[in-house]
């Protein structure tokens, strides 16, 4: 499958070194697949960016990303080919609600998202609900 011939641009980060590329083969296999267990991924390594402007530092330098979360695609669509892994697991912040909002992290599991607001006795909705 060809590469798309588009390029996402990525506001200039803040003075902040990109995270390092874990080449560990053990990490690296862990995320050469996803529930689909597609065949065939490869990778150029993985970061795990703790805040935007780790991941603003690793979209300029890298050549091909493929952001990863919970690797639940069952279309493949996280299985890399080629590409630098970034990880959103360490983008886990939690913010207090605040009048009906609350920001979350691309890291976060629903189902933790679920027991802290169950914590706070906030019910929500068993899907997402885009405004």
């Amino acid at each position: 499958m060809p590469r798309p011939s588009y390029r996402a641009i990525a506001r200039a980060p803040n003075p902040t070194t990109a995270p390092a590329i874990e080449h560990d083969p053990d990490v690296v296999q862990s995320f050469l697949s996803d529930a689909a267990h597609v065949p065939g991924g490869t990778a150029e390594g993985v970061v795990f960016p703790s805040n935007v402007d780790e991941v603003a530092a690793v979209v300029v330098a890298a050549r091909y990303i493929l952001p990863v979360g919970a690797q639940s695609s069952l279309t493949g669509g996280a299985t890399p080919r080629g590409d630098l892994v970034l990880s959103t697991r360490r983008l886990s912040h939690i913010g207090e609600p605040h009048d009906g909002q609350i920001r979350v992290g691309a890291g976060v599991p629903l189902s933790e998202l679920h027991r802290f607001l169950a914590a706070r006795c906030i019910a929500w909705p068993n899907g997402l609900a885009w405004p």
